[in-house]
């Protein structure tokens, strides 16, 4: 404390060895600064009013218990301060604080005149501006006595609405009740969060060591159930608004924050069956549970996994599983992304996705797609196939939308059969000429050795499939040896929509969902 100097101006009696105050107008206290060290805490000058009152302020008596004792209760008018405040996870901010008329009342006692001290405060608020924090009907009761180990303390806290300021809030208005119990050794801390509905629940558990410094603060949101018509993120989250337009399925988090020389954080997020529709892509039923070392900016350690049933963002890719990194500026490093369609794999390795950058360009790689499969995933009448195919299909991603870029598919060297029969050909074929009718011909029993196939176009439209088949017919041709080409085109995303009906969620993201929160 810098300096403080009190102004008392009131009538003073002093009647059978007690001594009482009673305070009239122009009373104050005023403290010209205070500083902390450790967080730096700076407080810059401030005045407090004593409110005029038919009580006394002080009371003093020179009796009973040795030393005496000396009442006070006193009126504090309202008043505005603030903090400046530096740490070094945050750095450098301001808290801007309007208290409202305060009470303060206790004794002083005892040889040691060791002080016994309530505070009650209504109607308070507090802001932090460069957080775009703001809380509002602050409640607060503050109560300290005398201990065999100093002065031990109680406080209960309850603040109406706890606000982000932001033109689209992170999150919705909030209630917070906390209890804080303390020795001169010691602080303990139980507090809750919670929303109007009762959906969104928060649990805080919290000790700080007063003589080392060091702390920690246990937090638990309970489950979150989303439903469409019920509860959707944006609700709870409102800058989820224009990201996500529909949700179902479960999310919880519980971790902590450990703090001395900086701050280190551990959660775990839990994602269960979770279904995501946003403007450009599609989720279904992802699972997971995640360790983050941030939640603000959202950030994971290396190596994470998750399981996602179908993603859609024009190319279905289904039965996924995930290994990645997401940084703090948003950067997501996939070490691995690997899907099951039609009976094969398909593949990407080693991707950076920048947040800043509209196009990326991400090499699928293909092996042992089953014909069989994915003639039946293709609904097409009369056609069934065998054999498998592999190859390489580059992508360019663009905002909303996957772009194929030369992609090429062939057949393994045991080659496989073609038997496409229609009950009604369609008209691609019934008006194509003489040449078409050969292929149709050729198609009804085809033993092709060698199949290529040329994929160009938006997977989300008419994207263009260039066919080779190399074979033949025993009933065309008297069997001898053909190549023909079909050039052809088509929605290739219709294709792949079935194939999430086997999905089952892998047995090592199972075991880490069955265990979330034990």
């Amino acid at each position: 404390i810098q300096e403080t100097a009190l102004t008392l101006v009131g009538n003073v009696l002093f009647r059978n060895r007690r001594w009482m105050w009673t305070p009239k107008k122009g009373g104050e206290i005023r403290v010209k600064g205070m500083r902390w060290k450790d967080p730096a805490v700076d407080l810059k000058i401030l005045r407090l009013k004593i409110d005029e009152t038919p009580n006394p302020l002080l009371e003093a008596s020179w009796e009973d218990p040795p030393g005496g004792i000396l009442n006070y209760q006193m009126s504090l008018t309202p008043f505005p301060f603030r903090l400046n405040v530096s740490t070094p996870q945050a750095g450098r901010f301001r808290i801007q604080t309007k208290l409202p008329r305060l009470g303060l009342s206790g004794r002083l006692s005892g040889p040691a005149w060791q002080p016994t001290i309530s505070l009650n405060l209504t109607g308070g608020e507090v802001k932090i501006p460069r957080h775009q924090i703001a809380l509002k009907g602050l409640e607060a009761q503050f109560h300290s006595k005398p201990s065999e180990s100093g002065n031990d303390f109680s406080a209960e806290l309850n603040v109406r609405q706890v606000l982000h300021t932001k033109a689209a809030p992170f999150f919705k208005p909030l209630r917070l009740k906390a209890n804080i119990k303390g020795t001169p050794k010691r602080l303990h801390l139980l507090g809750q969060f919670t929303e109007a509905n009762g959906v969104f629940v928060l649990d805080l558990n919290g000790v700080q060591n007063l003589s080392t410094g060091t702390g920690k603060v246990r937090i638990k949101l309970h489950p979150i159930t989303f439903a469409p018509q019920v509860t959707q993120p944006h609700e709870l989250f409102p800058f989820l608004r224009d990201i996500i337009t529909s949700a179902s399925g479960k999310i919880a988090l519980n971790g902590e924050i450990q703090w001395r020389d900086r701050l280190v954080s551990n959660f775990q997020l839990l994602a269960e069956e979770l279904d995501l529709e946003t403007k450009g892509i599609t989720l279904k039923r992802v699972n997971t549970v995640l360790q983050l070392n941030n939640i603000l900016p959202f950030s994971t350690p290396p190596r994470q996994k998750v399981s996602i049933a179908l993603m859609n963002a024009g190319l279905p890719l289904t039965n996924g599983i995930f290994t990645f990194q997401l940084k703090p500026s948003g950067h997501l490093l996939l070490n691995r992304g690997e899907w099951q369609v039609a009976g094969g794999r398909l593949f990407v390795n080693d991707v950076s996705i920048d947040p800043n950058r509209t196009i990326h360009k991400v090499a699928i790689e293909v092996r042992g797609i089953d014909l069989q499969k994915l003639s039946e995933l293709s609904k097409v009448e009369g056609l069934t196939a065998t054999g498998r195919l592999g190859g390489r299909i580059p992508v360019q991603i663009q905002k909303k939308r996957i772009v194929i870029q030369e992609g090429f598919l062939e057949s393994t060297p045991e080659g496989g059969r073609i038997r496409y029969n229609p009950r009604v050909v369609p008209p691609v074929f019934r008006y194509g000429g003489e040449r078409t009718q050969q292929v149709l011909s050729a198609l009804k029993d085809f033993r092709y050795k060698s199949l290529k196939i040329h994929l160009n176009g938006p997977s989300d439209g008419e994207a263009k499939i260039g066919t080779h088949l190399r074979g033949s017919n025993p009933d065309f041709f008297n069997n001898r040896p053909v190549e023909f080409n079909l050039n052809l085109s088509g929605p290739l995303g219709q294709i792949l929509q079935a194939s999430t009906e086997g999905y089952r969620i892998p047995e090592a993201i199972q075991k880490k969902l069955d265990k979330f929160g034990r």
